[in-house]
């Protein structure tokens, strides 16, 4: 079963901030965690309609799909799309 973590626009604004702010340090480290565990990241190039869309038809249906996300009570109402706070989702 493979593992894939969808970034929405949350984590990326956060990972491209300037080095020294604390979120965004954390945030970069954490998707090094994801690099390091083997987790496969997927940036979305469309908006949270399409990205949840994208969540849904990746993988297999045994996979385990999330959107790590700033946003989980909006991308949450999509149907077969599991929405987490980027920082709950775990390496």
């Amino acid at each position: 079963m493979a593992r894939i973590v969808v970034l929405d626009a949350g984590p990326l604004g956060l990972a491209s901030q300037a080095p020294g702010v604390a979120r965004a340090d954390s945030c970069r480290q954490w998707i090094r965690d994801l690099d390091a565990a083997a987790v496969q990241v997927v940036v979305s190039e469309i908006a949270d309609c399409i990205l949840a869309a994208q969540a849904a038809l990746l993988g297999d249906p045994s996979d385990n799909v999330v959107i790590a996300t700033t946003n989980i009570g909006h991308l949450g109402r999509f149907p077969r799309v599991r929405a987490e706070s980027w920082e709950k989702v775990v390496p």
